[in-house]
């Protein structure tokens, strides 16, 4: 299971710049009005939350690296991401990309975190390792779903 959220977070860092990017390019589309300026906050928390992330992931999978660990997933992402530049996708295309991916990835989180044994049937410390990465340590499971 390690080596699963290993490959994940291997593929974050170019994800999340281009997260960044469509987002940013996105806001570019929308009017400069005072209606908007709550959005525009809340872009620029997006971002700013996106850039540690990024910055996160590479530190970690710095020391993938340093393991012997070879990061193939980036490059198979950068060639995605470029592919789709070049066919000239529009804003709102990448936009919508990001939004599903956030999606999925909130969806697979709250999986991991809300049902454990259906990701990892692993011994309970391990578990609660995932967990307390995630900031749920000591919270029961919810139920339901």
């Amino acid at each position: 299971m390690s080596q699963y959220y290993n490959a994940l977070s291997m593929s974050f860092p170019v994800g999340e710049q281009s997260f960044i990017d469509s987002v940013r390019d996105g806001l570019k589309l929308l009017p400069d009005t005072a209606d908007n300026a709550p959005l525009r906050e809340t872009v620029a928390q997006f971002i700013g939350q996106e850039a540690t992330h990024r910055h996160v992931h590479g530190l970690y999978n710095a020391h993938l690296e340093k393991q012997g660990l070879v990061n193939r997933w980036q490059h198979w992402a950068t060639r995605r991401i470029d592919f789709g530049k070049r066919q000239g996708i529009q804003p709102l295309h990448w936009l919508a990309v990001t939004a599903a991916y956030e999606h999925c990835t909130a969806v697979f989180a709250d999986g991991t975190l809300r049902y454990r044994t259906l990701v990892c049937r692993c011994r309970p410390q391990n578990a609660n390792a995932v967990a307390l990465a995630c900031g749920r340590r000591n919270r029961a499971p919810r139920r339901g779903v």
